[in-house]
């Protein structure tokens, strides 16, 4: 279910930094909530850390994204 929410969004949102941003707090919220979803959740973050890594090219976007994911 995770992978169906998660990976258009990911996939199609990924050149809009304030989309990946969200997405970045949103899944760090969702492990924080659930647990017990944490691996998954894991999952779906690594995918987004790694298309977001791919992506994202200019340095102060760059830096926010970063700073999202502490």
């Amino acid at each position: 279910m995770l992978t169906d929410a998660f990976r258009p969004l990911i996939r199609e949102g990924i050149a809009e930094i304030e989309v990946t941003i969200r997405l970045a707090k949103t899944l760090h919220a969702l492990r924080a909530a659930r647990p017990y979803a944490a691996a998954s959740v894991a999952r779906i973050a690594e995918r987004l850390d790694r298309a977001a890594r791919d992506a994202i090219t200019d340095a102060g976007d760059r830096a926010d994204y970063e700073a999202a994911q502490r």
